[in-house]
Parts: C-alpha cells; sequence; structure tokens
C-alpha cells in the first residue's frame, strides 16, 4: 500500500496534468472553426476542472486542511445528492 507523501505527490502530479489539460483545450477552442468541435471541447476542458477539484479535495483531507463540517450540513448535502442522483437516474432511462 503506497503511503500517504507517495499518494500526495501522485494527486499534486494529476492537479498539474489536469491543469495542461485545460489550458490546451481553451487555447485549442479558440483556433476551432466548429461550434460543435468547440463545445465538445469546452465539455472536456470542464470535465478536467472537476477532475482539478477532486483531486484537490482530496490533498486536503489528507493534509488535514479542510473545514469542518456540521452534522446539519452534512444531512442536507446528503439529501442534495440523493436528489441529484434522481435527476441523473430519470436522464439516463
Amino acid at each position: 500500500m503506497p503511503s500517504v507523501e507517495k499518494l500526495l505527490e501522485f494527486i499534486r502530479e494529476q492537479i498539474k496534468v489536469e491543469g495542461e489539460i485545460v489550458r490546451s483545450l481553451e487555447e485549442a477552442v479558440t483556433k476551432v472553426e466548429s461550434p460543435a468541435v468547440a463545445t465538445m471541447l469546452r465539455g472536456i476542458s470542464h470535465d478536467s476542472m472537476k477532475h482539478t477539484e477532486v483531486y484537490e479535495a482530496v490533498e486536503m483531507m489528507l493534509t488535514g486542511h479542510r473545514p469542518p463540517i456540521s452534522h446539519e450540513s452534512l444531512h442536507e448535502l446528503r439529501d442534495l445528492i440523493e436528489k441529484h442522483i434522481e435527476y441523473e437516474a430519470r436522464l439516463i432511462k
């Protein structure tokens, strides 16, 4: 099993890579003439931005740099996520 330091090293590298992907796609969008292709490239870029946010959240959890969350907030978030999952399930039917 990898050490926490090795895991943090991996996460930090992924954050850099995802950032490079976002920058390259944003540059490519300015050069593309097709609106459909530009939209797809922006979608991929947004996906990489989300990946970065997830990696950053994991990094914060592993390093102890995270704000506390109240029990009430946790329940509200759970309800929100459950509702989102329901919406997504309807979309794929």
